[in-house]
């Protein structure tokens, strides 16, 4: 999952039996997560859009 904040990679948190919310792992943020479809499009928080696979698109206005 990517983060809505930063592009970062979220990665689900608290005990294996019963994970409990997500966290992103560069800015921390928590249940911050973009659902990634495969043609989507995000910022990755530097100013640049990607598709989910990793494609350049351009920029975007993320005030980055």
């Amino acid at each position: 999952m990517i983060c809505s904040t930063c592009g970062g990679i979220v990665i689900w948190k608290g005990p294996f039996s019963a994970l409990t919310h997500t966290e992103c792992q560069q800015c921390g943020a928590i249940n911050n997560q973009v659902v990634a479809e495969p043609n989507c499009e995000y910022c990755d928080g530097t100013g640049d859009v990607h598709r989910a696979d990793g494609e350049y698109l351009g920029k975007c206005d993320c005030g980055a």
